[in-house]
């Protein structure tokens, strides 16, 4: 989760205490639920990615004893935290398939089982980045159905993404 969302959350969360603080003599439950699930809705595309940091927060912590045992003989297994970090950076920057993110982190030279650690526990909705990148094409130009599909296809998204990311954009 990048700084800018952490502050932005920490932000909201004070902001609702605020209000609710504020109002002491007379606190309107309704209009609080009504903050709360907005908050809430506002959150919900991030959490995934949230709650996949913490599982591979989780499985770095307990690789630990390993850690340990390899920093005598110098080698480095903290590889995976780092693939996941920069998973992280590049999903929030662009949309990417499953595959050609694993790829990309292959590039970065990350090895093949620590980029497909990392995109596993990356936690992104690979439908909604099929319809992130459908959109970022159709915002370039019109672009028919079935072009679009090839199109996703050729980024590495499944048949069933591609069309997915497809006819959504074409929705909006």
């Amino acid at each position: 989760m990048s700084r800018a969302l952490k502050i932005a959350i920490n932000c909201a969360l004070v902001a609702l205490l605020a209000a609710g603080i504020g109002s002491c003599t007379y606190i309107n439950w309704a209009d609080e639920q009504r903050k709360r699930a907005e908050f809430e809705e506002l959150t919900k595309p991030h959490q995934n990615m949230v709650d996949a940091f913490n599982q591979g927060a989780e499985a770095v912590r307990s690789e630990s004893a390993v850690e340990k045992e390899s920093a005598n003989s110098g080698e480095s297994h903290d590889t995976g935290a780092e693939a996941l970090a920069l998973a992280f950076q590049y999903l929030e920057s662009s949309p990417f398939s499953k595959d050609m993110l694993i790829k990309q982190l292959e590039y970065e030279g990350f090895s093949t089982e620590d980029a497909t650690w990392a995109v596993d526990l990356c936690g992104a909705d690979w439908n909604a980045e099929a319809v992130r990148t459908a959109q970022l094409y159709l915002s370039v130009r019109q672009t028919p159905r079935d072009e679009l599909i090839t199109y996703l296809e050729n980024d590495l998204f499944t048949h069933d993404q591609a069309i997915y990311g497809a006819d959504q954009a074409l929705q909006d």
